[in-house]
């Protein structure tokens, strides 16, 4: 005698409900990646090169939008460019403005190192 399995619902099955929570994690995750990297930040980025000892200004400098997430804090925005920051060191050009640590004040002197 053949015995017939009994006939269970398929979403009562505990893999069929495992399935369908991976598949909305899935979903959440991708769309958690997606939100959080059309995130961006303006910064100043060097539109020619800047030698150490130059004054820098808006017209060596052009404002971009990045998406640099938890580190956008540790580049130079428009906002905190002072008149009259000097360069203390090579800033190429399409280079990203470093911390502001790595410019000298407006108060030292604008003279070239060498």
């Amino acid at each position: 005698m053949i015995r017939s399995r009994a006939h269970r619902r398929f979403y009562g099955d505990l893999r069929f409900v495992i399935g369908v929570l991976l598949v909305i994690a899935s979903i959440a995750g991708v769309w958690l990646l997606v939100a959080s990297s059309r995130q961006t930040s303006p910064v100043l980025q060097a539109t020619r090169t800047v030698l150490p000892g130059e004054t820098i200004s808006s017209a060596e400098l052009r404002v971009v939008d990045v998406g640099l997430g938890p580190v956008a804090d540790e580049y130079l925005t428009p906002q905190s460019l002072d008149p009259g920051t000097v360069a203390v060191r090579t800033l190429s050009a399409g280079e990203i403005v470093p911390p502001s640590p790595q410019w000298a004040t407006p108060t030292m002197s604008a003279r070239r190192p060498w």
